[in-house]
């Protein structure tokens, strides 16, 4: 088992597997865990996983040919994807080695 597990990153304690298999894992929760996260830490995660959801979505509207439904102006409506939003997803085209 290694130190860092998907227990800890949300503030749980590791059980110990012995417990585990008996029944008696304890997973609550740390006290420093409301000191180590500030609500602006999350605040800027949830804004920065926003944005890299619009860009896949805008890219796959591009790869299927379809439209990217958005909020303008107060109403919603399907409109052509962005290419500014996707083209750094877009990998760089394929180089032979013989070409080069």
């Amino acid at each position: 088992m290694t130190d860092d597990n998907s227990y800890s990153k949300y503030g749980l304690t590791t059980p110990d597997p012995a417990a585990v298999q008996h029944g008696n894992a304890s997973t609550e929760p740390d006290d420093d865990l409301d000191k180590s996260f500030s609500g602006e830490h999350w605040e800027q995660g949830i804004i920065d996983a926003l944005k890299r959801a619009a860009k896949h979505a805008h890219l796959i509207a591009y790869q299927t040919g379809t439209g990217v439904v958005e909020r303008r102006n107060g109403k919603m409506g399907v409109y052509p994807p962005d290419p500014e939003m996707y083209e750094d997803l877009i990998p760089p085209p394929f180089v032979d080695s013989y070409e080069l």
